[in-house]
Order: C-alpha cells, then sequence, then structure tokens
C-alpha cells in the first residue's frame, strides 16, 4: 500500500525540478552558441 502513496509524494517536485533544469540548460545552449562544444 506504500507504491504510489509517499513515493510520489516526494518524487513527483524531483521530477519537476528535472525538467526546470533541463528546460533551463536547452534554453542557455540555445541562447549561447558560441558555448557548444
Amino acid at each position: 500500500m506504500g507504491l504510489g502513496g509517499s513515493d510520489w509524494v516526494g518524487f513527483e517536485p524531483v521530477q519537476r525540478l528535472g525538467i526546470k533544469t533541463l528546460s533551463s540548460l536547452l534554453l542557455l545552449t540555445f541562447m549561447n552558441p558560441s558555448r557548444r562544444p
């Protein structure tokens, strides 16, 4: 009864934070083409 209850409550914020970080990195990469390898 703990699969989907407490696990997701703590995992959802982490997933959202990761998505925000990836989006920010992608935006920075597109805004600064000189930083691309």
